[in-house]
């Protein structure tokens, strides 16, 4: 094997770790990162209007502006 590439090669194996070594940094940041809360939101709305459970996991509203 030559000079050249036992270079190439050691230099490819310091950038995968120091490649491991950003990744691994990274998911630790990520980690501390916390999520917001849910936005919890009242509205009154017309009964005529809803459709489905009133315990449905997930109700979606609509907003809309006519003009």
């Amino acid at each position: 094997m030559s000079v050249v590439a036992r270079l190439a090669g050691a230099r490819a194996c310091r950038l995968r770790c120091r490649a491991a070594v950003y990744y691994a940094l990274l998911l630790g940041l990520l980690a501390l990162v916390a999520a917001p809360a849910a936005a919890q939101v009242e509205l009154s709305v017309d009964p005529a209007m809803v459709r489905g459970p009133a315990d449905a996991p997930v109700k979606i509203v609509e907003f809309t502006d006519y003009q």
